[in-house]
Parts: C-alpha cells; sequence; structure tokens
C-alpha cells in the first residue's frame, strides 16, 4: 500500500490539517461527553506534539478547551485543563519523539489519564476546598480515580492503538519540524 505523501512544511496545509484535527478533538469530547472522561482529546494532543511539535499541540489545547467548553461549561477548570493538555503533549514530544512505539506509547497514555486527572484535581481542589487541608485532598482526589480517571486512562490506550497507526501512516516516521 502506497504511503500518501502532502508537503506539510507550507503553512496553510499545515493550519488547514491542525485544524481539521482540532475539529476532530471537538466532536470528540463534545460527542463523548455522556461518558465521562472518555475522549480522544488527550492522545490527538500526545500524536500532534509528537508530529507536529509543542507549540502546535500547545495552541491546539488552547483552541480545543475553550470551543469544548463553550458547551461543557467553562470555569477555573478550564486554565487547568489548558495547562495539563499542553503539559502532556509537550512531555510527549520530548519524551517520544526519536522512539514512536506503539506499547510504550499505549502504556504512556493510560498513564496520561492518570496525571491528567492528579493535575486536574490538585488545581480545583486548592481553588475550590482548599479550606480541609491535605488529607482532604487525598480523599477528594480518591473519588474520582476509581472512576472518571480509569475511564480516561483506559480509552487513551484505545484511542492511542487506534489513531497511532493513522498518524505514522499519513506522517511518517519522522515528526514534521516546527
Amino acid at each position: 500500500m502506497k504511503r500518501i505523501s502532502l508537503d506539510f512544511q507550507k503553512p496553510a496545509l499545515r493550519v488547514a490539517l491542525l485544524g481539521s484535527l482540532c475539529a476532530l478533538a471537538i466532536v470528540g469530547r463534545i460527542a463523548l461527553a455522556p461518558i465521562p472522561n472518555v475522549q480522544p482529546v488527550t492522545v490527538l494532543l500526545m500524536l500532534i506534539g509528537l508530529y507536529f511539535g509543542v507549540g502546535w499541540s500547545s495552541a491546539c489545547s488552547v483552541v480545543v478547551v475553550l470551543v469544548t467548553n463553550l458547551f461543557l461549561g467553562m470555569g477555573l477548570w478550564t486554565f487547568y485543563q489548558i495547562a495539563a493538555w499542553a503539559l502532556i503533549a509537550a512531555v510527549t514530544a520530548l519524551l517520544f519523539r526519536r522512539r514512536k512505539n506503539i506499547l510504550l506509547l499505549t502504556g504512556w497514555a493510560v498513564l496520561m489519564g492518570y496525571a491528567y486527572g492528579f493535575f486536574v484535581s490538585l488545581w480545583s481542589f486548592q481553588s475550590f476546598v482548599s479550606f480541609s487541608g491535605g488529607l482532604g485532598f487525598w480523599a477528594y482526589y480518591l473519588q474520582g480515580v476509581v472512576t472518571v480517571d480509569t475511564y480516561h486512562a483506559l480509552s487513551n490506550g484505545v484511542f492511542l492503538w487506534f489513531l497511532f497507526p493513522l498518524f505514522r501512516r499519513f506522517f511518517g516516521g519522522k515528526p514534521i519540524a516546527e
């Protein structure tokens, strides 16, 4: 099967492609909103970071969160979501730029589901319920880890397993320089 080859160095093509990937993340997040934290956003942003760089993944994090939160609800957590997804995408891009192994990336994606939940819970707790002290945070965090964060982690593994081969096929083995 012949690989599709496009010149992603052309700015207009790159912006159109990244806009389409953002739209895919937005539609996926909104469509799957009834299932808590099952969404393709984390994996898509990780893959955008891997193939297009940290700057593009950070910009996509902002776009995806702002647009989806217009539908799902805007609040202080919006900033924490942007920061968490931008950080996850950046760390993924830095750690896996040279070696893109599907098993390692799948494990990493699962771990990032829990990391995202921890990061957002930490900041949300400090903003909304910090009066209860340190043990209160762990109670707050653990009530979401068992269900919501596990859904996120497992769905990340599934989404990565299906999306990574598509990214590799269309964008090749090498990252596209920023």
